[in-house]
């Protein structure tokens, strides 16, 4: 896989080094585990993006274990790119360039981590990871389902009302329901369960 290198001069090697880690922006000395980059890549995919820099010798061949594990998580592409910064004869660093992905990312140790700051927080919940679902639009409130029983939903006073003012019609509070797709099996499954346990 070619990887393109490109040399920066004097005031942008300054100005690099004299840059603080924050939200969006990483650096990770040449001696890191590769395993332990993803993390970062996943946490600024899964907030707002970013850029990563990585330290390494005056030989390129060095940052190839990074490249290898980067790539089969996070292939090239629209949402990550890879490119090797040469200053003088000091050797080089691969700057990965992040951007806030639609999908959420894992690192190798597959958990979920998101960018606070300086710090890659992992999301160890199913809680955690359904915010950030929400936040990146994959799922909303609204299509996430309750586990309780029907005869709260059909015997609402809000339901009944609405049925009553808009669709008359409507002969069985539970029949329209089902047909909207507002009830579903499983959690009138799960109430007989719960009633069961009783």
């Amino acid at each position: 896989m070619a990887i393109n290198s490109k040399p920066i001069d004097y005031k942008q090697a300054v100005k690099l080094l004299e840059s603080q880690e924050d939200h969006f922006l990483d650096f990770k000395a040449k001696e890191i585990a590769p395993k332990r980059i993803t993390k970062s890549i996943a946490a600024f995919a899964n907030a707002d993006g970013g850029d990563l820099y990585i330290g390494l010798d005056e030989n390129k061949e060095d940052a190839y274990g990074f490249i290898q594990i980067c790539e089969k998580l996070f292939p090239l592409g629209q949402d990550f790119s890879y490119e090797f910064l040469s200053f003088s004869n000091n050797g080089y660093v691969l700057h990965v360039e992040i951007h806030k992905t639609r999908d959420i990312k894992r690192a190798s140790d597959r958990i979920v981590y998101i960018r606070r700051g300086a710090q890659n927080i992992p999301l160890k919940s199913d809680e955690e990871i359904n915010r950030l679902k929400m936040n990146k639009g994959l799922i909303s409130y609204e299509s996430q389902t309750i586990s309780n029983s029907i005869s709260i939903i059909t015997e609402s006073e809000n339901i009944i009302n609405f049925l009553t003012e808009v669709i008359p019609t409507a002969s069985d509070t539970e029949i329209w329901l089902r047909k909207q797709q507002l009830i579903y099996e499983y959690v009138e499954f799960y109430y007989l369960l719960t009633r069961l346990k009783q």
